[in-house]
C-alpha cells in the first residue's frame, strides 16, 4: 500500500501496480523538484518519473539509479525470478512521445484551444494538472504540455495497441500544428 507520486505523464502501469498492492498514485506536474516536494507534502513511500528516474524517500528525495538497482536486486532476491520473468508479469502498454516546435509567446494559447476542442469530443475523463490529458477509455490517453524549458509542446501517448497510440499521436500532432499556423 501506500501513495506512489508521480507526473501526469508517467505510464498507467503505475497506478495498475499501486492499485493491485493496495495503494493509490498522486499525479503531479512533470518535474523531479515537484516529484520530490509532492512525495515530502503527501508522505508518499515512492516517487516515479516517466523517463525511469526514481525517488525513495527511505534513502533520499532525489533521483538515484544505484537505489533504484538495489531495489530491482531486492524484488529479484524475494521472488527468486530472473528481470525478464518480472517485468513479464507487468502489464503492457505502447507508450509514443512526440514535440511540436511552438513558441514560447503562445504555447498555453495552443494548449486552451486544443482543449476546448477536446471538450466538446465524446471522451472517458480529462484531467488538467499539466496541460491537458485526455482518457478516450481506462488504458487510452494523450497528454499535451507546453515545455517549461524548449519552445516546444510535449505530446504523449498511451495505449494497448502500439498502432493506436501511434495514431492518436499523429492526429493531435496535425490539430496543434494546424492551432499553431492559425495563429502566425
Amino acid at each position: 500500500g501506500g501513495i506512489i507520486v508521480t507526473p501526469i505523464s508517467t505510464s498507467k502501469i503505475i497506478e495498475d501496480i499501486a492499485e493491485k498492492y493496495g495503494g493509490r498514485v498522486h499525479w503531479t506536474v512533470v518535474g523531479s523538484v515537484i516529484v520530490s516536494h509532492e512525495l515530502k507534502r503527501v508522505k508518499g513511500v515512492m516517487g516515479f518519473e516517466d523517463n525511469g528516474g526514481i525517488i525513495y524517500p527511505d534513502h533520499q528525495y532525489v533521483r538515484d539509479g544505484a537505489i533504484a538497482t538495489a531495489l530491482m536486486l531486492e524484488v529479484m532476491a524475494e521472488t527468486v525470478e530472473s528481470l525478464s520473468k518480472i517485468i513479464s508479469k507487468l502489464p503492457k502498454y505502447s507508450s509514443v512521445k512526440r514535440k511540436i516546435t511552438c513558441p514560447n509567446n503562445i504555447k498555453q494559447e495552443v494548449i486552451k484551444r486544443i482543449s476546448e476542442k477536446l471538450e466538446l469530443e465524446k471522451v472517458w475523463k480529462i484531467e488538467r494538472i499539466d496541460g491537458i490529458k485526455v482518457w478516450f477509455d481506462r488504458d487510452t490517453w494523450i497528454l499535451m504540455r507546453a515545455s517549461g524549458t524548449e519552445p516546444i509542446i510535449r505530446i504523449y501517448t498511451e495505449a494497448k495497441d502500439v498502432k493506436l497510440a501511434e495514431a492518436i499521436a499523429l492526429k493531435y500532432e496535425e490539430e496543434l500544428s494546424s492551432i499553431i499556423k492559425s495563429m502566425g
